[in-house]
């Protein structure tokens, strides 16, 4: 079976970035802002941040790359 949605993260793989999107979740708590994500279990926000799915700063999923290409 193919993987529907591999993930973009080139050869640094998800030790390089999970650093950056925990960083990204941290400047929008500061900003006061509530996360949907809040929720999630960590596998699940890695799994969606790995196939460049981005938080925005007005508390949603910016998914349009991922859902565009299937």
């Amino acid at each position: 079976m193919l993987n529907t949605y591999p993930h973009r993260l080139g050869p640094s793989g998800y030790a390089k970035n999970i650093p950056k999107w925990e960083e990204k979740v941290e400047q929008l708590h500061q900003a006061g802002i509530v996360l949907e994500t809040d929720a999630w279990g960590t596998r699940t926000k890695h799994y969606m941040y790995a196939r460049k799915a981005q938080l925005s700063d007005q508390e949603s999923w910016l998914l349009w790359d991922l859902i565009s290409k299937s």
